[in-house]
């Protein structure tokens, strides 16, 4: 089982968007000891009374999920996901990372580096301006 690009990883916690809230994945993270903060859709969670032993675990690792919604961790791993989604943002867009221009797996590497680098540089000239 893999974690695509758009999840955040906060210790042996996951923060993934409504996109992961299936059940089975659900279940899976939580027996490998990993506590997923993905938001579950309203509406009635389908499965919890099913004879079928892997829908109901499904269904219960979705109830979970809803539960850890209300937690003021929950809130903590949202407020670092926006930041990092943030910092994505803006290398896709002014940093040209959305497509890239080089052909190569070392070249775009060396881009998404650079861009990266051109980030850090940004974020001292506030920090200084921010001291001064």
């Amino acid at each position: 089982m893999t974690f695509a690009g758009d999840a955040c990883a906060v210790g042996r916690r996951r923060s993934a968007p409504t996109a992961y809230q299936a059940g089975p994945f659900l279940d899976e993270l939580e027996r490998r000891g990993v506590t997923p903060y993905v938001p579950i859709a309203e509406g009635p969670i389908r499965g919890a009374d099913a004879a079928d032993a892997r829908r109901r675990a499904a269904a219960q690792a979705r109830c979970r999920a809803r539960r850890r919604m209300k937690t003021a961790a929950y809130r903590a791993v949202q407020r670092v996901r926006k930041r990092v989604e943030e910092i994505i943002g803006w290398c896709k867009t002014i940093g040209g990372l959305a497509r890239t221009r080089f052909v190569g797996r070392w070249r775009i590497a060396l881009q998404a580096t650079l861009t990266g680098a051109a980030y850090n540089l940004l974020r001292l000239a506030r920090l200084k301006r921010a001291l001064a």
